[in-house]
């Protein structure tokens, strides 16, 4: 193996970890947090208070978009040309 293959197979198992850690995060977020927030607006759809909800679920709206981003970035830069375009 070169070290152009091995730096490629590393480049590559680094966009799918963040792959597939975006997408548990959009499941945290849109599945879990979002629901569980809105229902603890109400006392008759509480399923657990809203100071719980907002803080069980607390960073998750900050890191969903900038682990996007990441994402983007990397999916950028392992397109055709990619180094060129990214940076």
């Amino acid at each position: 193996m070169t070290n152009t293959s091995a730096i490629q197979d590393i480049i590559n198992e680094l966009v799918s970890t963040e792959r597939s850690y975006v997408k548990r995060l959009r499941v945290l977020k849109h599945d879990y947090a979002d629901p569980l927030r809105s229902y603890a607006r109400s006392k008759e759809t509480a399923i657990i208070p809203a100071y719980e909800a907002n803080t069980l679920f607390g960073n998750v709206d900050a890191l969903l978009p900038v682990n996007e981003a990441f994402l983007a970035d990397l999916e950028r830069m392992v397109a055709p040309d990619g180094p060129q375009t990214v940076g």
